[in-house]
């Protein structure tokens, strides 16, 4: 990677697989020299970004100490590999688990996991299904990038009259949103915060019941 970054154009695209799985702060080390020679991304397994935290966490999942390194040092992070675990994230074959293997898993907890991954700004996830990763990115409006405005005026002016409606439904929500919050900052934002977790278990509920209905 670092033979890419310093030769050609398309090094600063470069990712640094991490397979070392250092431990003891000596990733510390390793991401300063990756920095020092100009790579930018770092990609290490799931498990080395997490660890448990029942105590303090709703989702009983934060960041690790590597997490915090890499973004200390200014990587952005591509984590593998989702679904490549069994069903209910326990057994022989939880190695992409094991940081976490205190807390009670099941197979909702994929959807703890992108969500504490999103919450340090992970550019991307590699999973060997696509549909856990597309259902929790539409979930959290984590779409693709918005279409180009130079769009052709029949099509915007087709969409003028939705698009007036909408506004008008967002700017209602938004009245009662800040009748409702305007009185104390900090409590909107632990609401928000605690709406968000609740949303996440209702999700992993139903995702549950969906692999048990598929008789997986």
């Amino acid at each position: 990677v670092i033979y890419w970054v310093n030769n050609t154009d398309y090094g600063v695209q470069g990712v640094a697989l991490d397979e070392s799985h250092l431990t003891d702060g000596d990733y510390r080390e390793w991401h300063q020299m990756l920095v020092d020679n100009g790579v930018k991304i770092v990609a290490p397994a799931l498990w080395m970004l997490v660890t448990s935290d029942a105590t303090t966490s709703e989702l009983g999942i934060l960041p690790s100490d590597y997490a915090s390194s890499a973004q200390e040092h200014g990587l952005d992070i591509i984590a593998w590999t989702l679904e490549r675990s069994p069903p209910g994230l326990t057994g022989d074959d939880v190695w992409y688990w094991q940081s976490l293997q205190d807390n009670d898993l099941n197979d909702g907890d994929k959807f703890a996991l992108l969500h504490v991954l999103s919450g340090i700004g992970t550019l991307g996830v590699f999973s060997d299904w696509p549909a856990t990763t597309t259902f929790y990115a539409n979930c959290m409006g984590l779409g693709l990038r918005e279409a180009s405005t130079n769009a052709d005026d029949g099509a915007e002016s087709g969409s003028t009259d939705v698009e007036s409606e909408s506004a008008e439904v967002e700017s209602e929500a938004t009245e009662d949103e800040s009748e409702s919050v305007e009185s104390d900052p900090a409590t909107a934002e632990d609401t928000s915060n605690a709406g968000t977790g609740r949303a996440l278990k209702v999700a992993a509920r139903f995702f549950s019941i969906g692999l048990r209905l598929v008789g997986i």
